[in-house]
């Protein structure tokens, strides 16, 4: 058994959750107080849609989105 504690496995979350599902927090009101959705859609990676759900301090956060037309 490997340790899952190594910066990759973090990085790849991170990106996963800031580019393919879009959330990310406002650095000026931490906490998610206020959050921004910005999903970077990768056509390279054949990305058309995600949804995801997060029990944030403040409440649950749910995004959805998907490409359309393509």
């Amino acid at each position: 058994m490997n340790s899952f504690n190594h910066f990759w496995l973090g990085a790849v979350c991170e990106w996963v959750w800031r580019d393919i599902v879009g959330l990310n927090l406002d650095p000026d009101k931490p906490g998610y107080k206020h959050f921004m959705v910005r999903p970077m859609p990768c056509p390279e990676y054949d990305f058309t849609s995600a949804k995801a759900a997060y029990d944030s301090i403040r409440g649950p956060i749910g995004i959805e989105w998907s490409c359309q037309g393509q």
